[in-house]
């Protein structure tokens, strides 16, 4: 199967620009899925295979769509593969999925479907380094609120050194 997205986009360049998402899936002769996520820009901009939550994600879909389970939670029965197609040629960054992390993977995403319709506010995470709309969103209003609770004067939580292990990684969030 292949799956492609094709959008117009004049985005902040003011001219028209096309944006085109390849993603295809096959299965190998050992029963292994291989879901590949084709580039044409540049690698940097992309999280790499081994972190990488959108090539987990058609993972989990395409393996739930085609029924494909492991025995155990060691089995590999994935492999996810972004391929960067360049003028030299096609670099592959990939590797292997078991069924023990395509559960904790579906676990993982069922929780924060429950957090979500229960509510909850997003939480601050290593992906709000990347994220456009971090200057609007709440999580980081908590944390502004969560740092003046701490100490009275935000400045001085800034320059003190911290308490313990959550004040420390709620400065270090905020420097």
């Amino acid at each position: 199967m292949m799956f492609i997205g094709l959008a117009p986009s004049p985005a902040e360049t003011g001219r028209a620009v096309a944006a085109l998402a390849v993603t295809t899936e096959e299965e190998r002769a050992d029963g292994v899925l291989v879901v590949a996520d084709w580039k044409f820009g540049r690698k940097d901009q992309v999280e790499p295979a081994e972190e990488n939550c959108q090539l987990l994600f058609l993972a989990l879909a395409f393996a739930t769509a085609l029924g494909i389970a492991g025995s155990s939670a060691a089995v590999v029965v994935a492999r996810i593969e972004l391929r960067f197609v360049g003028e030299d040629g096609v670099y592959v960054d990939g590797r292997n999925v078991t069924w023990g992390e395509l559960c904790a993977f579906a676990d993982e995403l069922g929780a924060l479907a429950e957090r979500i319709d229960a509510g909850a506010q997003p939480k601050i995470s290593h992906a709000c380094g990347k994220c456009p709309s971090k200057a609007r969103c709440p999580a980081w209003d908590g944390l502004w609120l969560s740092i003046v609770e701490q100490n009275r004067h935000a400045s001085d939580a800034l320059l003190a050194p911290p308490t313990g292990v959550e004040s420390a990684r709620l400065m270090h969030f905020a420097a």
